[in-house]
């Protein structure tokens, strides 16, 4: 596996990793609407990719197809974290977020804030996160919840 910075030719590919990821939630996690919802806000996000690409954006590439992403924004967020519905459980999620966590670090950052989808949650705490609190966002007229997440990476 290589592990790369995201340059503005792989968007495309990106966007379509992130619909993926979406729609391969469980159903008893997000309902097909609200996957649908989801993943329609992504693909139809016309600033998503000058977002990636001002973030500090790592791809994990195999055979050249990118099969998982995440995103570090404003030197504490973890803005996106994706991984194809084949590579779960892979941790090719944890790779990415350790090399997030790391930069971060060297940033200066002290707190990281991420928010996680239900489906991301376990993840999160296995990997330090704990819990703020619960959010609920409207996309497409759907209502969507997912969870503040937070993790202490600099004891400055």
């Amino acid at each position: 596996m290589q592990i790369r910075r995201m340059d503005h030719k792989d968007t495309e590919e990106v966007i379509c990793l992130m619909v993926r990821a979406i729609m391969g939630i469980p159903g008893h996690v997000y309902t097909d609407a609200q996957k649908k919802a989801w993943a329609g806000a992504v693909s139809m996000n016309t600033n998503l990719s000058a977002r990636l690409l001002n973030g500090y954006t790592l791809l994990a590439v195999e055979q050249r197809k990118i099969i998982a992403m995440a995103t570090l924004t404003d030197g504490d967020v973890i803005d996106f974290l994706y991984v194809s519905p084949e590579e779960q459980r892979s941790k090719k999620a944890s790779i990415l977020l350790e090399r997030l966590e790391r930069k971060a670090a060297s940033m200066g950052a002290v707190n990281l804030h991420t928010e996680a989808s239900f489906a991301a949650v376990p993840f999160f705490v296995k990997n330090g996160y704990k819990q703020v609190h619960q959010q609920e966002k409207t996309l497409g007229g759907t209502l969507i919840k997912n969870v503040r997440m937070c993790k202490k990476v600099n004891n400055e």
